[in-house]
């Protein structure tokens, strides 16, 4: 089947499919549903459409429409964003474990063939190796610790109080749990909390219209409208955000800004903002 969403799974992203933010009210969807489904519908007159396009438009446009099957994707959704970030997160371990043990037996192989003696560098040689061994076990330990946060239940907060902090309340196994979260938590991240004799371990997923957040990195979507793109514009973000960026008239889009230190923030310093600009559909 063509996944028209782009993903990576058979999960179909119908927001991106109709093109709207997770946050749209009904009405929103109602008019991106009847502009999508225009494009694509059989009874189209010069006879161009897309029986499996218009099929999935249907669905989504069903789904979103109603409450209760809503709620019930939005959480479907959150999960396959959890996915989603974990596979970026085990491929990131692997490929920064990968490349700092190279690093380290080409850095001791240098040494070893300049300084050393040759009567004792299989001996720094075998050191090397160790170390890449240790980078690997290390790694395969924390890709046991990925694989167990996919499996916890999910604890969604606002961007904002992933940048400030402060109260938030979930419920696990019909049980409410409130607590005070600490500033520069990310998606992936997770909590764990005792009361009483109970104990709940939880996973942190943001969730904010047009932002994905990829470790400490903020992704800002800003979508331009035609006249946005022809004459230049304005764009304010929003809080926790608080910015407003210039937008050049006749320039090329999708394109990006990177702005360094205004992402999440941490002890070892903040991540990055990136606002990505592209044309609205």
């Amino acid at each position: 089947m063509t996944k028209h969403s782009g993903q990576s799974d058979h999960f179909i992203d119908y927001y991106q499919l109709l093109g709207v933010p997770k946050s749209a009210d009904v009405a929103t969807i109602k008019r991106a549903y009847r502009s999508q489904i225009a494009r694509h519908h059989p009874d189209r007159v010069d006879g161009r459409h897309d029986d499996e396009m218009a099929s999935l438009l249907n669905t989504a446009y069903a789904t979103l429409k109603d409450t209760d099957l809503r709620q019930r994707y939005d959480e479907r959704w959150l999960e396959h964003q959890s996915r989603q970030w974990l596979l970026a997160k085990k491929q990131q371990v692997a490929d920064t474990v990968g490349t700092f043990a190279k690093q380290q037996v080409d850095k001791l192989g240098k040494v070893v063939k300049s300084k050393v003696p040759t009567s004792v560098q299989d001996n720094i040689a075998s050191g090397a190796g160790r170390i890449a061994g240790q980078a690997i076990k290390h790694a395969k330990r924390l890709w046991r610790q990925l694989n167990h946060t996919s499996k916890l239940p999910i604890c969604q907060i606002s961007l904002q109080l992933a940048y400030h902090g402060g109260e938030v309340t979930f419920t696990v196994n019909h049980q409410t749990w409130q607590t005070t979260l600490p500033k520069g938590l990310t998606t992936g991240d997770t909590i764990h909390l005792t009361r009483g004799a109970d104990t709940v371990t939880v996973q942190i997923a943001i969730s904010e219209p047009n932002v994905i957040v990829r470790g400490l990195d903020v992704y800002y979507t800003v979508a331009l409208s035609r006249r946005d793109i022809d004459t230049g514009a304005q764009v304010v973000l929003p809080p926790p955000l608080s910015l407003q960026l210039g937008v050049p008239a006749h320039a090329y889009y999708p394109t990006s800004v990177r702005l360094s230190g205004r992402g999440l923030p941490s002890s070892d310093g903040a991540g990055d903002l990136v606002v990505v600009f592209e044309v609205q559909g």
